[in-house]
């Protein structure tokens, strides 16, 4: 079975099919279950696409898949909405594996996706355990969100995962650090924040801050690239109280934004349409940091002196951009 479509059936009047049922379904012989085509093939049809799985609480809470803190918050059954098109053998196999597995055993989803089919349509019910997403009867909506905020904290479950892993030489300086290590940490990364994030809100102070602290150990800014991901980090060191290690991020990623901008700066007119994105991404960063500042960061002086360098930079591009007057640049309003 290469593929199923869906093919509603008026004489099912109850939307909502369990997944057993609807594994039957899509299993069986019968002739019911298809539906001949014009040139007299047959095709197998499913007639809805909203499936019901149950949740045995009993063997959430023995297996370990949510914590006994959080068991008021398991539900009794989950409702997905599946491709209204079609299946295929590969969402087929990973339905049949929720229709068996009852709860005793934990599902894990990697991370990286978008598309909701990817996650069997259950991004909903995620729990983001450090680097993997657990599948939990705990509803979390993504609706709003970004796929780097999906899915809940368990910040416990998640910090002991983080005493596990073997760093080994990541942050040496005597190795080459490619593009896709690069690009793999700024999951790594973007995860820790979240959970410093979690553990600032609880109250645990000390926690989000080595965690924190950590994150700039292991990936230090300079040697990662992707520096978007980077921009949480004075924020949430000036929400922490921790105004000096606010400014050293902010003194990091203003350096590199203004190295580039000088890089930038030497392209000739010709060459404007090339890089002006990446000019404009990099003021976009740069004002980033001075938002910040401007809201957490009661020394007005240091404000200023940060602002004039800005100023000074976008001086840089008089020659590409004549009619743009640096002392009109929008500086940030920290909002």
């Amino acid at each position: 079975l290469d593929v199923a479509y869906h093919y509603p059936l008026p004489r099912f009047r109850d939307p909502v099919m369990s997944i057993k049922d609807f594994m039957r379904w899509i299993s069986s012989d019968n002739d019911a279950t298809y539906l001949e085509t014009e040139n007299g093939q047959k095709e197998k049809i499913y007639p809805t696409n909203r499936i019901r799985i149950p949740v045995n609480k009993a063997n959430v809470l023995k297996y370990g898949i949510v914590a006994q803190k959080d068991a008021d918050k398991i539900l009794p059954y989950i409702d997905i909405t599946v491709d209204e098109r079609g299946l295929t053998k590969n969402r087929i196999l990973m339905l049949d594996i929720l229709a068996n597995f009852d709860w005793k055993q934990a599902i894990y989803f990697t991370g990286g996706a978008n598309d909701p089919a990817e996650y069997i349509w259950l991004k909903d019910y995620l729990q983001l355990d450090l680097m993997a997403f657990k599948l939990v009867p705990i509803r979390t909506p993504i609706e709003g969100k970004t796929m780097f905020d999906m899915g809940r904290i368990d910040p416990e479950k998640m910090y002991t995962n983080l005493q596990k892993l073997d760093w080994r030489n990541i942050n040496s300086e005597e190795i080459y650090i490619d593009e896709q290590t690069k690009r793999n940490a700024i999951s790594l990364r973007n995860n820790m924040m979240r959970l410093s994030e979690e553990f600032a809100f609880q109250g645990d102070t000390a926690k989000a801050i080595e965690v924190l602290d950590l994150s700039l150990e292991k990936m230090p800014i300079k040697d990662f690239d992707h520096y978007s991901i980077s921009l949480g980090y004075p924020e949430i060191y000036y929400q922490l109280n921790e105004k000096e290690k606010a400014r050293a991020t902010s003194a990091t990623l203003i350096k590199l934004f203004k190295d580039k901008l000088e890089w930038l700066s030497t392209f000739s007119d010709a060459d404007v349409e090339l890089i002006f994105d990446d000019i404009d991404t990099t003021l976009y960063m740069y004002r980033n940091i001075l938002g910040n500042v401007e809201r957490f960061d009661d020394d007005k002086k240091y404000l200023t002196e940060l602002q004039d360098e800005f100023i000074e930079t976008v001086k840089l591009f008089n020659h590409l951009l004549p009619d743009e007057d640096p002392e009109m640049i929008d500086l940030p309003t920290g909002e």
